[in-house]
């Protein structure tokens, strides 16, 4: 079965899956990933991010994945901890959250 039957996150036209509620994670091997509840509710981690394009908000992944951020990122205390806690289970325990900086960067090319 093609991949887009098993993930309803994967588009053979590569548009972008619009993020809901997001944080963004550098790891100490300074992958940088976003943790995210999407609009569907489901929460993801995406693999390590490839390419930005901060004027866009488009965030390009290791997988081929195209994401676009639409919103500042997630501020509120049970958000930031569900996020926290889904990075803990992908295994990219001790990451820095950037997303501040990320959300500066992208301001600024707004």
């Amino acid at each position: 079965m093609p991949a887009t039957d098993h993930d309803p996150t994967a588009n053979p036209d590569n548009e972008p899956v619009v993020l809901g509620p997001w944080r963004a994670f550098r790891t100490k091997t300074r992958k940088v990933h976003i943790a995210s509840a999407l609009t569907t509710g489901a929460v993801r981690v995406t693999s390590a991010l490839v390419k930005f394009d901060l004027h866009q908000r488009l965030a390009w992944t290791s997988s081929g994945r195209c994401y676009r951020i639409v919103c500042p990122p997630a501020e509120e205390e049970l958000a930031r901890g569900l996020l926290t806690a889904y990075l803990i289970r992908a295994g990219l325990v001790g990451a820095k959250d950037i997303s501040g900086t990320l959300w500066r960067a992208m301001l600024a090319r707004a």
